[in-house]
């Protein structure tokens, strides 16, 4: 093993895993139309959806700030502003548009999200970036099978 590869901390990891539970169960719900504490099913879904996409992009926003202002970073600052204002009108516009297309544009936030974050790796993460990437990669494609599941069920 390479000892200037870093190991991503496993208790983050781990919070990664655990909220991953809210996609799942709420996919689950809404593909069998089942309500929990009253709460719709695809409403508790596209909300949670859209709180993660809000806070993946601000953790990105923060990473930024500790940067050089240098074209690259202020990219990455619009961009996490746009994914997160996107969400926001996700939730904003719940009951005005359909649910499939909120799920279609949180997903596509979702992947474009990790797409930035790849193509900024090295800048964003450093030695950590093929570990975190890892387990990012693996997280966002069980968001993106759950994203999936309410699309196609």
């Amino acid at each position: 093993m390479n000892s200037n590869i870093e190991k991503i901390n496993p208790s983050r990891a781990s919070l990664g895993i655990f909220g991953l539970i809210p996609f799942v169960a709420f996919a689950v719900l809404a593909i069998y139309e089942l309500e929990i504490f009253g709460i719709d099913p695809r409403f508790g879904f596209t909300s949670y959806s859209a709180i993660i996409l809000s806070f993946l992009s601000g953790a990105l926003w923060g990473k930024t700030l500790s940067l050089d202002g240098t074209k690259p970073t202020d990219l990455i600052i619009y961009l996490s502003n746009i994914f997160s204002l996107t969400a926001w009108f996700a939730l904003l516009f719940y009951e005005q548009v359909p649910t499939k297309l909120i799920v279609s544009v949180l997903l596509c936030g979702f992947i474009l999200l990790l797409f930035a974050e790849h193509i900024n790796k090295r800048l964003l993460f450093g030695v950590k970036a093929q570990a975190y990437l890892k387990v990012r990669n693996t997280l966002t494609l069980v968001v993106v099978v759950a994203h999936l599941s309410l699309l196609l069920f």
